[in-house]
Order: structure tokens, then C-alpha cells, then sequence
């Protein structure tokens, strides 16, 4: 069995030479209050052994008393506190320069061991102020820079989490085995994901690949059996082995025109039923796909690749022009909606955007959804409906807008930019608002809230508001409904001063607003 090293900083690996196992056996070891530790005599460093264990937090000695003299610790070994159960956090000295990795080969497969793989416990690693080369943010360790991301503490609460805009690389098994992540936003500034960075998040839903990833590297996805969807961006040229290997949720999957090389058993344990290639795969390409097609499985290939691929494959082999993009809401998940014709009011509840209330961005229940108009919805079904009948384009100048808080809805491709402001992100299933600058998908589309820079919120400029803001969600059809142009003669329109507004002129046409009418507030 071959093992080797992979560390951020490659020069110290090379300097120490190890090349096989973890390599320390032949160092001086130590244990000291209940840790283990080797000492590097030539240069009078320290490193945390491996297969330590702690309970509860644990911040590590800057410097360890070896036989009367005081050296720094300078490394965390690859398996320091690997499957450490008991460990909730923990602080990182700031004479730490580095974390070490190891990689078992088995075949077309690898395991990669981090420091702390395995601390299902583990909700935040933290690094002194002082450390020159390590950093950590909201719990999160990154290089100091914070252009690579190291990693992420598996037993973190949250179920989202956006990678912060800067950020160029994912580590190696950056992610592996978090519990509790349902969906991770990437940033466009991210070139490189390491090996192993998302292996076994088992309550990983869908995530969306930054446009400058032009290969999917080893078990990249592996065992993230609850992967349901994840957007493939233009610029990707290779998967590596077993990227998506045991993904049993994954169904559908679409290889964009640049992607001609496929590794062995990519897609391993999948049952994916639908597969669109929109260029050319090279053969070797087609024979790792093809073991893990059957004859359920619709395959859409350009029109001049049809033949090819029927004379290889027993199942349906379809031209690409052929093939209708499916957007699918799931079941009690938050997501968005915009149609050119009115919703389906029994697929589940629609909510619009009504008022904000202190910290709460709050949307009422709408009994009778509208045309054209960006709704939060939970539904009730799972249901599929086809792209060409969503509105795709955002809605700058139709959006409901309220106190400098806009609600947009576009679709998960669609970028937004707005020099004015900043987005408030709805993430995920929670009711929470984070502020992040990049666009995360929820459910089949996405929405975000835009705050203007002159918002109540933000008072002028000089400052932001806080790091959550709390989205309700009100039930019982009090929603807004849509509004007339020009309302009929004796229908009294109130302002939401209570001020009727179309008393003197019952016939012209309302300014763009928010209104009373019958007791119920409706937009116009």
C-alpha cells in the first residue's frame, strides 16, 4: 500500500523527506498532559502526534517543555486528533505553521486523513491573533492570507455555509464528513478543490461549481449520498476517479461542451436517469460512464454523436435539442418562484414580501398568487416544471420593494450585480439571512433580499446591520394581493398612513406601492 504526504507548504515536506506511513517513527515522542508529541532535534521544533484525544476545548501550548527546554510547536501531525469524538473546539497557538495530510491509495480510490477527521464534535477551530500563517474565521481555518481554505470543523451547527469571496483554493478534505452542511456556496474566485474536500457530507443537498474549476479532482464528492443536484460550470474539462462515487441521490447530470475526460467509477452506486453530454468524451470516457447507465437512463448527445452512442448503449439515446431542462422543488424546502402565468396555488404555500418589522423581514401567506411577481414558496409536493416557463431574468424593475429592502426573484444562473447595496442571502430551509456577497441556490431557483446602501438599516452608509436578519414567514393568507392600475369609482384606497389616496381623483393612476384596500394591504 502506498502512502505519501500532502501538506499546504510543500518545501517542509520535501525538507523532512517522508515518504512512508506518517514517517515520525523514528523521532524522539513524548507525553505531555495527556498529549503526544515528536521532537525535530536538527531543528528544534515540535509536532502533535498522532491519535490524540480530548474532552471539551482544548486550547494547544504554544511552546512544550522537553526534558527542561522550551521548543515551539510548529505542526499538527495528519491523524492528530483523528475520530477525537469529545473535542467541541479548539485553539490553535500562534507558533503553528502548518497541518499535515496523508493519503492511502487503494486502486482507483484514496483516504486521506486531515488532523481532524473523524471529530464529529468539533464546532470550531480557532487560531491566536498572532499566528503569522494561520488564521481562522468564524470557526473556519484558512491560511493567513485566507486564500486557502484548510478546514472546516465537522460537527459546525450550521446547515449553510458560504465560502468567503477572496478565497482561491478548497484543501484537501477541506469538508470531509461535516454533519450538518446541507448546501455550500463557492465563490468565482475559487480555481483549485483539492481532493476528498466534500467526501462524506452526508446531508450534502446541492452545490453550484464556481466558473474557473476546470477539473473535479479525486472522490472529490464521495458519499454524499444525499447530493441531489450540483451545477457543472462550462469550464470543466475532467472528473477524476470517483468523484461522485455512492452519490445514490444524484439523478441527473449534465457534462458541459469543454468535459472530455472521465476517471474510473465516477459515478459508482449512482442511479442517475438522465445524462447530457453537450460535447465530445473521449472512448475511454464512455466505457467508465456506461457501467453505471442502464436501460432506464436517457442519454441526450449532439445530433452528429446519436449513432456513436447507439451503438454502445442499450438504453435511449436522444439529440441534445431535444432535452427539456427540469427545475424540481422539493417538499417542505424554501425556494423561489417566478412565472409568466399564475402559480399553481395548490403545489404548496406562497409568500411575498409585506413589510420589515425591526430585524424581521417579514412575507405574508398570498392565498391567490400573481403572474410575475417573486414569491418565497414551501411546497407542499415534490414537483417538476420545465425552465422555458420560468422567468429567467431578475426582476430589477418589478421587484416588491419595501423600506430599501428589495425581494428579487431570477433564476440559479442568473447573475446580479448592484453597486448601491449589498445581498442578503435566504438560505437553504432555515429562515435565516446571512449576509454574503455571492449567490446561493436554494431549492430550484434563488431569491435575495437587496439592501440599499440608505437603508434604516445601515444609516447612510456608516455602518452595517447586523450579521443575521430574521425572515417570518406569516401563514393565514394576509398577504398582499395585486393592486389595479386605476380603481373602480367609490373603492377608497388607503396608504399605509391610513391616508385615503384616490379620493379627488378615483380614476388616475396610483403611484408604485403598497396599499389598503378592504382591509387587506395589495401592490400596485
Amino acid at each position: 500500500m502506498k502512502h505519501s504526504i500532502i501538506s499546504f507548504i510543500v518545501l517542509l515536506t520535501v525538507q523532512y523527506g517522508w515518504s512512508q506511513g506518517t514517517g515520525y517513527w523514528n523521532l524522539p515522542s513524548k507525553s505531555i498532559n495527556g498529549l503526544n508529541y515528536f521532537l525535530f532535534e536538527e531543528t528544534g521544533e515540535v509536532m502533535m502526534a498522532d491519535e490524540n484525544c480530548w474532552d471539551g476545548e482544548l486550547a494547544l501550548p504554544a511552546t512544550i517543555n522537553w526534558d527542561g527546554q522550551d521548543y515551539p510547536l510548529r505542526y499538527l501531525a495528519s491523524r492528530a486528533f483523528s475520530d477525537c469524538k469529545a473535542l467541541t473546539r479548539v485553539t490553535i497557538p500562534e507558533t503553528v505553521r502548518d497541518i499535515r495530510f496523508y493519503t492511502d491509495y487503494l486502486g482507483d480510490l484514496s483516504i486521506i486523513k486531515s488532523p481532524f477527521h473523524g471529530c464529529t464534535q468539533l464546532e470550531s477551530i480557532e487560531v491566536v491573533e498572532d499566528n503569522q500563517w494561520l488564521c481562522s474565521l468564524d470557526g473556519v481555518l484558512y491560511n493567513h492570507e485566507k486564500t486557502q481554505l484548510f478546514n472546516y470543523p465537522p460537527g459546525a451547527a450550521r446547515s449553510h455555509f458560504a465560502i468567503p469571496e477572496g478565497t482561491e483554493a478548497i484543501g484537501t478534505a477541506a469538508f470531509r464528513g461535516s454533519l450538518n452542511l446541507t448546501s455550500v456556496s463557492i465563490p468565482n474566485t475559487v480555481t483549485r478543490i483539492y481532493e476528498e474536500a466534500f467526501y462524506e457530507c452526508d446531508h450534502l443537498e446541492q452545490i453550484s461549481l464556481p466558473d474557473n474549476i476546470s477539473t473535479i479532482r479525486l472522490s472529490t464528492f464521495r458519499g454524499c449520498s444525499k447530493l441531489k443536484s450540483i451545477h457543472l460550470p462550462d469550464s470543466l474539462k475532467e472528473i477524476k476517479n470517483a468523484a461522485f462515487y455512492e452519490c445514490s441521490s444524484l439523478k441527473e447530470i449534465v457534462f458541459p461542451e469543454k468535459l472530455q475526460t472521465l476517471g474510473a467509477v465516477v459515478f459508482y452506486g449512482c442511479q442517475l436517469k438522465t445524462v447530457v453530454i453537450k460535447g465530445y468524451l473521449y472512448d475511454y470516457s464512455i466505457s467508465n460512464l456506461l457501467p453505471y447507465l442502464n436501460d432506464s437512463t436517457k442519454l441526450y448527445v449532439p445530433a452528429s454523436e446519436v449513432d456513436r452512442y447507439k451503438n454502445i448503449f442499450s438504453g435511449e439515446v436522444l439529440p441534445l435539442e431535444e432535452y427539456t431542462e427540469l427545475v424540481t422543488f422539493t417538499a417542505g424546502q424554501m425556494a423561489t418562484i417566478v412565472l409568466p402565468t399564475e402559480p399553481d396555488a395548490g403545489k404548496g404555500k406562497y409568500y411575498r414580501l409585506d413589510r420589515v418589522d425591526g430585524n424581521e423581514i417579514v412575507f405574508e401567506q398570498e392565498l391567490h398568487p400573481q403572474a410575475h411577481v417573486p414569491y418565497i414558496i414551501v411546497p407542499s409536493e415534490d414537483f417538476s416544471i420545465e425552465l422555458s416557463t420560468l422567468e429567467l431574468a431578475g426582476l430589477r424593475s418589478d421587484t416588491v420593494s419595501i423600506e430599501g429592502i428589495s425581494f428579487i426573484g431570477t433564476y440559479q444562473k442568473e447573475v446580479i450585480e448592484e453597486p448601491d447595496g449589498f445581498y442578503i442571502d435566504i438560505i437553504d430551509t432555515t429562515p435565516d439571512c446571512s449576509l454574503v456577497n455571492d449567490k446561493q441556490m436554494i431549492g430550484a431557483l434563488r431569491a435575495y433580499l437587496l439592501v440599499t446602501w440608505d437603508d434604516p438599516y445601515n444609516h447612510g452608509g456608516t455602518k452595517v446591520p447586523a450579521e443575521e436578519m430574521q425572515i417570518v414567514l406569516h401563514d393565514h393568507g394576509t398577504g398582499i394581493e395585486t393592486l389595479s392600475n386605476s380603481p373602480s369609482k367609490g373603492e377608497n384606497i388607503y396608504n399605509l398612513n391610513g391616508i385615503i389616496v384616490n379620493s379627488k381623483s378615483p380614476n388616475r393612476k396610483l403611484p408604485r406601492g403598497i396599499y389598503i384596500k378592504d382591509g387587506r394591504k395589495q401592490l400596485r
